[in-house]
């Protein structure tokens, strides 16, 4: 190709993992919390603009040990919980069908990160913007009650410290 084409381009000389531009990010949900899911933003943006995906290896993740969200107590990080599920139930349900059993899992933690908030059924309810989603809550909540008392129980407050 000639360097005076229109489809030329400068060979990138650092890496652009999850470097979007601040104009599509913004605004970044502002929820008083230190952990906001990077799937909520990054679901935004794909429903907005063209994904492109690549077969290399871009990033390299650890997994079993103690982390942002692994090893730590579920109550910790509730708010940025609570509001990746609440996306994935207002923003993704036409994707229930291929996965319904994730989906009421997604409804099962949203319940119990926001008992771990303490938020009354009430205004659950009413966050949910979609009538499937209202309908998964109202399916999953129980089982999301029996594991926000499972946390309780095993100690688990809201900041994370064991119960004395």
């Amino acid at each position: 190709m000639h360097p005076a084409s229109a489809n030329a381009r400068p060979p990138r000389t650092r890496p652009r993992l999850g470097n979007p531009l601040l104009s599509v990010i913004f605004p970044f949900p502002d929820i008083g919390a230190t952990y906001v899911p990077e799937s909520i933003v990054w679901g935004k943006i794909a429903r907005r603009y063209a994904t492109r995906f690549v077969n290399d290896v871009l990033r390299i993740y650890y997994m079993g040990e103690p982390s942002l969200m692994f090893g730590q107590p579920a109550g910790r990080n509730a708010a940025g919980g609570r509001l990746q599920h609440l996306s994935v139930l207002n923003e993704q349900l036409d994707y229930l069908g291929a996965a319904p059993i994730q989906f009421f899992a997604s409804a099962t933690h949203y319940a119990r990160f926001s008992f771990h908030l303490g938020a009354p059924i009430t205004h659950q309810f009413a966050d949910i913007e979609t009538a499937g989603g209202r309908l998964l809550w109202s399916l999953a909540a129980p089982t999301g009650w029996l594991l926000y008392r499972r946390d309780v129980h095993r100690g688990t407050r809201l900041t994370g410290t064991p119960r004395a």
